[in-house]
């Protein structure tokens, strides 16, 4: 185990001030300066619901969560943790000045691309006048309340040009390489029951795990969601590789916890299973958790349009999304990847159920999975 923490920065600002594109070019380019690096997407740690009544916005929780996961960065040689994501600045004045939580460790970057950049972006989401005014306010008050950030005026800069600029507050030397493998936690009494959401890309992972894990919300049971994906994203000095699976595992045994002693009952995952030894240590790193994997597997047209559909969505999404227009040589190669990957699957017949989803609509597969699972 290592004694030191790596070095934090949170990259913050309202909707649409570019902090999710400039968060991934940080945590590519500090790699390639010589730096391991780990990335993560605050919201990807608090999707916790019915949340409190004492936390609207899950910002503490997700503060917590972020704290619970620094432990596994440092074990695993991590020299940068790069967070993107929007923060709760009465929140960071608290801890930093009571409660002496990871806030206060936390170097802020603030973003800010100015009105007419700001309005721009945002109608070009689809936002309505009332909602546009009300960023522009929120805006000013994070730009001007000074609870220790750096600022960033990007207003004329672009998206590489932001990336150097911010990439130059970070002043971490590199780390002994720490030990990489997959610790388990011991056993509890208690445990939020976990459903694996699993199979190959574009088969519709994430959003049967999202659909489902919104049905026990609007049932008002307390559920967690989390994708393993986002969870695991670690570049090497050099810039080599994105993913560490053994990380990924470590993460969401800390994030169940967490949300296990915040009264969730279920853990909705959305994961991309790569083979039966990570599956073994998934459920080794939460023992006496009651774990279902449900493994989805589909048709070369199913997939194929799957993936044309993705490719063709306006909105953006998650970080290392090569699909959001994509051309139809990287729709060809996300296929063909695809398919070896079940392949591989239908070999090692690991799952505990399967369905396959085939010319089938989202509602009548959530239907299915919900009809096999014993909640």
């Amino acid at each position: 185990m290592s004694n030191s923490r790596p070095t934090v920065i949170w990259i913050c600002g309202v909707p649409a001030s570019g902090k999710s594109v400039t968060a991934w070019g940080v945590f590519q380019r500090l790699a390639l300066d010589g730096l391991a690096v780990a990335h993560v997407d605050i919201d990807q740690l608090g999707m916790l619901y019915p949340e409190r009544a004492n936390d609207q916005g899950r910002f503490r929780l997700k503060d917590d969560a972020l704290a619970a996961l620094m432990p596994n960065f440092a074990d695993f040689g991590i020299d940068v943790v790069v967070v993107s994501g929007v923060v709760d600045v009465e929140l960071v004045r608290r801890r930093r000045a009571v409660e002496g939580r990871l806030t206060g460790d936390v170097t802020f970057c603030v973003l800010s691309p100015g009105e007419q950049a700001l309005r721009t972006r945002l109608l070009d989401r689809g936002w309505d006048e009332d909602e546009i005014t009300e960023v522009l306010a929120e805006a000013d008050t994070l730009a001007t309340s000074q609870f220790g950030q750096t600022v960033l005026d990007t207003s004329e800069a672009s998206v590489p040009e932001v990336v150097v600029e911010v990439s130059a507050l970070i002043s971490a030397v590199p780390r002994a390489v720490a030990r990489r493998e997959v610790v388990a936690r011991q056993e509890s009494q208690q445990s939020a029951r976990i459903v694996v959401i699993s199979g190959h890309r574009a088969v519709g992972t994430s959003t049967i795990g999202w659909i489902l894990a919104s049905s026990s919300w609007n049932q008002n049971i307390r559920t967690g969601f989390a994708d393993l994906h986002q969870l695991s994203f670690v570049a090497r000095p050099g810039g080599a590789g994105h993913v560490d699976g053994a990380l990924g595992i470590a993460n969401m045994s800390a994030l169940h916890e967490l949300f296990t002693t915040r009264g969730a009952d279920r853990l909705v995952v959305s994961a991309h299973i790569a083979d039966g030894k990570q599956l073994a240590d998934l459920r080794a790193a939460m023992p006496g958790t009651e774990l279902t994997l449900v493994r989805l597997c589909a048709d070369g047209p199913t997939l194929a349009a799957n993936i044309e559909r993705r490719a063709e969505e306006a909105s953006a999404r998650l970080a290392d999304d090569d699909l959001l227009g994509a051309d139809d040589d990287q729709q060809r190669l996300v296929l063909e990847a695809a398919l070896q990957h079940q392949g591989l699957l239908e070999q090692q017949d690991e799952q505990d159920v399967r369905i396959d989803v085939s010319g089938t609509s989202v509602e009548s597969i959530v239907e299915e999975v919900t009809r096999r699972l014993v909640w």
